[in-house]
């Protein structure tokens, strides 16, 4: 059953003697994350050896506040996977009630690795998005304020000149002044 899920499922246990057990281990593990199964029967600190150092301290304090709470939990984190290179992946865990432990999880394990990226590269685009929107409005402001002060003298000439007489020549400004032109 746990090999036909998409990621990696784990079972793991703290014991009412606070010793930390691993009880069950996917055969998908080491596809996801780049650890042996039998590596990890030896205890949840075989993850470190693949986690990104920076990495490390954020998943001992989910696990151990979710031990210490008895929850559930969920923590991204990242790893240097032998073939595959850096993944990001994310570790949700349903605590259970195991005789003997003081808490049982069983966690399912998947690579977020491309959601991820695709966020990052959403975030990217809104970024650029607003910033161009940010640059059309200055431009459009600009734009306005460079079109409405020669209109506005246009329009007062327009009407000081609808003030003033004419004579018969300035009363048609189609007609062009060709007489002087030789």
């Amino acid at each position: 059953l746990a090999d036909g899920v998409p990621g990696a499922v784990i079972q793991w246990r703290v014991t009412d003697d606070g010793r930390q057990e691993v009880a069950f281990v996917g055969n998908r593990l080491p596809e996801i994350a780049g650890i042996g199964t039998s590596d990890l029967y030896s205890g949840l600190h075989a993850f470190e050896q693949v986690q990104l150092a920076e990495d490390v301290d954020a998943v001992r304090r989910a696990r151990q506040q979710a031990v210490a709470t008895q929850q559930n939990y969920a923590v991204e984190y990242r790893v240097m996977h032998p073939g595959r290179g850096m993944r990001w992946l994310r570790e949700e865990a349903v605590s259970h009630p195991v005789a003997g432990c003081i808490a049982a999880f069983t966690v399912h394990i998947s690579d977020v690795t491309q959601q991820r990226k695709e966020a990052g590269e959403l975030r990217r685009a809104k970024e650029e998005a607003e910033t161009a929107t940010r640059a059309k409005s200055v431009f459009l402001a600009t734009m306005s304020h460079e079109i409405r002060t020669p209109m506005t003298g246009i329009s007062g000439m327009i009407e000081v000149l609808g003030r003033t007489v004419l004579d018969a020549d300035q009363r048609q400004p189609g007609r062009p002044r060709l007489d002087g032109c030789a």
